[in-house]
């Protein structure tokens, strides 16, 4: 029996309708759960390991949870409370980090807007697109 990959990403895509799915939280999870391995390999405990199977499997379920509007508020509530800029690093940590290379952030200084300029231009004029203040800030 030859193996179609068509097939089976069909009857994979039927098994996982109505599920949740990866969010951030379960993301977050999962690289907590990374993490403590990683300790657990340098220290040698067993708590980290016991920690990180737990960590995964909470996110295991998250994931294949039908539940789906109860896992969407956890998560909204989780993306709130670490904030926009920590969700975006667990949301794409490569994007970010290409991002973070090439430009600076900042924050309006009246209205707070988060602002982005190319980095490497000297101490430059920007203007908020939000509330239309004029601040100085090196990029």
């Amino acid at each position: 029996m030859a193996f179609n990959s068509q097939d089976f990403d069909r009857k994979l895509a039927q098994w996982l309708k109505g599920r949740n799915g990866s969010d951030a939280l379960a993301r977050a999870l999962c690289y907590l759960a990374l993490i403590l391995i990683i300790v657990d390999l340098v220290f040698h405990w067993m708590w980290p390991i016991w920690l990180s199977l737990v960590l995964l499997v909470l996110a295991w379920w998250r994931v294949m949870s039908k539940n789906v509007q109860a896992r969407r508020q956890e998560n909204d509530r989780f993306k709130q409370l670490i904030g926009s800029t920590a969700s975006a690093w667990i949301e794409s940590p490569v994007s970010m980090m290409t991002e973070s290379r090439n430009y600076r952030h900042s924050r309006c200084p009246s209205c707070s807007q988060q602002i982005r300029v190319p980095r490497g231009k000297g101490t430059i004029r920007v203007t908020c697109p939000r509330c239309r203040e004029k601040f100085t800030m090196k990029s």
